[in-house]
């Protein structure tokens, strides 16, 4: 069966896209769907492509912050330091939660928990979304306790299960002192000749020696482990991303694994190459930061120096680039939006030679990672970029129903978004009548792909059509595997056809763009926002929400349906209300003037949609059914 628009109304959804994916909240209606299919929740703690790390010795830290005796204190990183939050919860259900600090630094006060106390961190480090566990005891009060992929490791192996696992349904009776020891003990062991290559002695505690996550010391050894767990097998693989070698963790049987995870023998060459490539991104923050009157004259000469001749990012070419780096209208934008992405990125591969080249991981939301090339010297890097003719998304838009959150239950259903934006070097005019895109992964090949013709396709005509275009699509049970594949991070694709004659499947392949979903599943261990109050007095519309740890809201809407009608875009059967107004990002309220529905049509359920975003950047739309009488 291919999925098409007439899975959902026929509809076709506009997308408002940002140089670096899709800012904002989506535009898509919200599609109507009874008994959806169950959905992991739960984000997978999937550890992969972890950043780089550099050569020069560890400092030394010798007088860690004084922290309270009630509190435990650490670092958050999982090379580079993890945006998000960090919590904690106790056997008896109590809770406690925080921010993490930009440098990854945090601080919980535990003194209303019972120990042992289960930590754990969610958020994004090295463009990766992570949810990783850790575990305090009372000696711990006071003192430091950290939250990397290894102290997810040791978690998993005292459990005898994949942290994941664990966390649904934690056994607090098996996490014992001597057990945690033991375990971070047989782990190190296994992991010393990496440890030795970052000159960290043999005493250094995976949970309790103070790091700094600053690309160097123990924060380097995190930046080259590429860590992936298989959640069926309950196995995790241990990889030194520099040298290729690798070691398995059995989480049911740790005494089984004995061999040491080589170090490899060019570990600093190599780590001086990624750090080269990593300079690149850093001085572009420091350009884009400069007030524009502050700028002088050679401002776009040193932007130039940094892009590589052939560059291009989804469609944008070197001279395009220059260009909007230089914009004063993109100035606050770039200084404010690609300061996180830019600074935390993350190592995707390294090649040394003449050329040099490191690819790197900017952000969760982008078509692959970014090549950056060196002339040989390591001393003339510049950013090549990720070689795309246009930008492509497809990613699944978590829907929750504020009736059932009310009531404490928290299950969405589940529909993918797809979308497409020409940039400079597509090749194509998005108003054609011949363009038709196929997006294609685990769960969507052959008769499940989804294909997405261009908005001249879909309104048989060459003017009036958008260049930014995209289908919603319902995700069934039979596409539950693809849910699961853009959980973990795996590789889609889209592929844009020419389609050669009146049967639109006779088509010629043009180019095929490669598409990263790495944010795992929404983050819902503290619930998920939900809408408390909606009101209409008049025409006066009010409306609040709740918004927990990590959340942020990007707008809202109201949709209509209508029996028998047209709709705003003469196709379907619905009509956006108020056209996706944005509000800040801690808001918990909005008011609106709302217009009357149409008179020419009968109303048959009108739906408040609130946009919102979890820390790692997962999109959620909570819908509640008005009650509105006009």
């Amino acid at each position: 069966m291919k999925i098409s628009a007439g899975l959902q109304y026929g509809l076709i959804l506009l997308f408002a896209l940002g140089l670096h994916g899709c800012g904002g909240s989506s535009s898509s209606p919200p599609p109507s769907t009874t008994n959806p299919p169950p959905v992991t929740t739960d984000p997978p703690p999937v550890t992969t492509d972890p950043p780089p790390v550099v050569t020069d010795p560890p400092p030394v830290v010798t007088d860690p912050p004084e922290v309270p005796e009630t509190s435990v204190a650490g670092t958050a990183a999982a090379g580079a330091p993890i945006s998000g939050f960090v919590a904690a919860k106790d056997s008896e259900g109590n809770s406690v939660s925080g921010n993490i600090a930009e440098d990854g630094q945090f601080q919980l006060d535990l003194s209303d928990l019972t120990p042992p106390y289960l930590l754990y961190a969610s958020g994004v480090s090295g463009g990766q979304a992570y949810q990783l566990l850790s575990v305090a005891f009372t000696d711990n009060l006071g003192g430091t306790v950290n939250i990397t992929p290894l102290t997810d490791l040791v978690v998993a192996n005292v459990m005898g299960e994949s942290p994941k696992n664990f966390f649904n349904a934690p056994d607090f009776s098996l996490l014992t002192e001597s057990a945690v020891q033991e375990e971070s003990s047989r782990l190190a062991a296994r992991l010393q000749p990496v440890l030795e290559a970052f000159e960290l002695s043999g005493d250094f505690n995976l949970l309790t020696s103070p790091f700094s996550a600053n690309r160097s010391g123990f924060d380097a050894v995190l930046d080259v482990l590429d860590i992936s767990i298989n959640q069926d097998t309950g196995v995790a693989t241990i990889r030194n991303r520099v040298s290729g070698d690798s070691i398995t963790n059995d989480f049911a049987n740790t005494e089984s694994g004995t061999e040491s995870l080589a170090a490899g023998g060019s570990l600093a060459t190599h780590f001086e190459l990624i750090l080269g490539a990593g300079s690149v991104l850093e001085r572009l923050v420091e350009l884009a930061s400069i007030p524009v009157a502050e700028r002088d004259s050679g401002f776009a000469d040193e932007v130039a120096a940094l892009l590589a001749d052939d560059l291009l990012i989804n469609g944008i070419d070197k001279a395009s680039l220059v260009d909007l780096w230089g914009d004063e209208e993109e100035a606050q934008y770039l200084a404010d939006e690609i300061r996180n992405d830019f600074l935390n990125w993350g190592v995707f591969s390294v090649t040394p030679g003449s050329p040099n080249e490191v690819k790197l991981w900017v952000a969760t939301e982008n078509n692959g990672p970014m090549l950056f090339r060196d002339d040989g010297s390591n001393a003339n890097w510049q950013m090549v970029g990720d070689g795309n003719p246009w930008w492509a998304s497809l990613g699944p838009r978590y829907q929750f129903a504020n009736a059932d959150l009310l009531n404490g239950i928290i299950q969405p259903s589940v529909f993918l978004g797809t979308g497409v934006e020409r940039r400079t070097f597509t090749g194509y005019d998005a108003c054609s009548t011949d363009q038709v895109f196929v997006f294609t992964g685990p769960g969507l090949h052959g008769a499940h792909s989804l294909q997405l013709p261009s908005p001249g396709r879909t309104v048989g005509q060459t003017d009036n059509c958008e260049d930014d275009f995209g289908l919603g699509f319902v995700l069934h049970e039979e596409n539950l595997q693809t849910l699961f594949a853009m959980q973990s991070g795996q590789e889609f694709s889209v592929t844009r056809y020419t389609v050669t004659s009146e049967d639109p499947e006779v088509r010629r392949a043009e180019e095929t763009v490669p598409i990263f979903v790495r944010q795992g599943a929404p983050v819902t261990v503290e619930g998920v926002p939900t809408i408390t109050e909606a009101t209409l007095d008049g025409n006066a519309f009010a409306m609040s929400w709740t918004l927990p740890q990590g959340y942020s809201v990007n707008g809202y809407d109201i949709w209509r349906h209508y029996q028998g009608g047209e709709g705003a875009q003469g196709l379907v059967d619905f009509e956006r209300v108020l056209g996706d107004p944005r509000v800040v990002a801690n808001a918990t309220s909005a008011t609106n003037t709302l217009p009357a529905p149409n008179p020419d049509f009968v109303l048959q359920r009108e739906e408040i949609v609130l946009f919102v975003r979890d820390v790692k950047g997962v999109s959620l739309q909570i819908i509640k059914q008005s009650e509105f009488e006009y």
